[in-house]
């Protein structure tokens, strides 16, 4: 759940929540909140964003210039879970290189245990976990 800040000089908004587990995307702090107004910090640097317990999150490192930064500007990814895997395909891309695109870090929040062994590309890796996550 994104929620921008539409008015000069807000530094706090109010948003309706649904119920459930929700996690902050820069601390991986949990929440959770039955379904009611909540105030969340807003500030002039970060736009408000809770994920709901179970999101996953691609990510890459972002680039220092514009350039970089748009390079793989959209693509559209298919996950599906099934005996205990996780499958994650490419099934849109506006980008020739895609094949280049590194995925720097993959965040699942609301996992209630680490799955073992971990996979990727018939290599095995031990993830890194983040508190609250």
């Amino acid at each position: 759940m994104i929620a921008p800040v539409t008015d000069e000089g807000v530094r706090q908004i109010q948003i309706c929540i649904p119920s459930s587990n929700w996690y902050n995307y820069y601390t991986s702090l949990q929440y959770f909140y039955s379904k009611q107004l909540i105030n969340i910090s807003a500030p002039l640097d970060t736009i408000p964003i809770l994920l709901g317990g179970g999101s996953i999150i691609p990510t890459q490192k972002y680039a220092n210039n514009t350039k970089y930064s748009r390079l793989y500007f959209y693509s559209k990814f298919q996950w599906s879970s099934s005996k205990k895997q996780l499958t994650i395909n490419v099934i849109e891309n506006n980008y020739s290189h895609m094949s280049n695109l590194i995925l720097d870090t993959i965040t699942i929040y609301g996992l209630k245990y680490i799955p073992i062994p971990i996979n990727l590309n018939n290599k095995q890796f031990n993830p890194k976990i983040r508190p609250f996550t």
